[in-house]
């Protein structure tokens, strides 16, 4: 091999090395929008007792409807309603469940609202999916006034009814069949447990449901 020959197989080695340690040091992008967010099959979990969907990125919006409501309320409800939307995002440490919540923006893709009057089978919250195959493309959400208006405890109430709910805007569509769940048919919120932090009502097997609707 000619000395001029070494020299030209060196240079271009030394710039095919430079060139992968570019890449390498190339700043990664946003992680793609359907990017599993959990790990699949942790257990326990009750996702073959229910469907199970997803929204395609997060943050999502939510617009929140208290007009049914006298302005004296407004702060306590909101404290409320704001609590429950993000104890799912809390409790799978950021990964699922941001939301942007306004009071102002009525186009959002989730809407919440203090229902007027009662609403079907005595229900304190109902929710309404739309979704295109796996993914959710919007939800409305009505909630009854809460049961324990004047009581200390009507912002953990009004935080737990919103959660369950919220359950079921992230995609958790049916009930648990495990009474002690968030999810169960009428939630796990009860006199008895009023003063528990709202987050540890969302149970084991509720968050790792929901992991199962972002692990794909």
């Amino acid at each position: 091999m000619s000395p001029s020959s070494f020299r030209f197989r060196y240079l271009l080695g030394l710039l095919c090395h430079i060139a992968l340690a570019l890449v390498a040091c190339t700043p990664s992008t946003a992680p793609d929008a359907t990017q599993a967010l959990a790990v699949c099959g942790v257990q326990p979990n009750f996702a073959n007792e229910t469907q199970l969907k997803r929204w395609q990125n997060f943050p999502v919006d939510v617009h929140v409807d208290l007009s049914a409501l006298p302005q004296a309320s407004h702060a306590m409800y909101r404290e409320g309603v704001e609590r429950g939307i993000g104890l799912w995002a809390q409790a799978t440490s950021g990964r699922i469940g941001a939301f942007r919540v306004s009071y102002d923006r009525s186009d959002s893709p989730v809407t919440i609202a203090i229902a007027r009057g009662a609403l079907p089978d005595s229900a304190i919250g109902i929710t309404e999916l739309t979704f295109t195959s796996d993914l959710i493309v919007s939800a409305d959400v009505q909630l009854t006034r809460s049961h324990y208006e004047g009581t200390p405890f009507l912002v953990n109430d009004v935080a737990n009814t919103t959660a369950h709910e919220m359950g079921h805007v992230l995609g958790i569509v049916d009930h648990s069949p495990f009474p002690d769940d968030k999810m169960w048919v009428s939630g796990n919120f009860t006199i008895q447990n009023h003063a528990n932090d709202p987050l540890s009502l969302l149970t084991l097997r509720d968050i790792n449901t929901l992991q199962q609707a972002y692990c794909r």
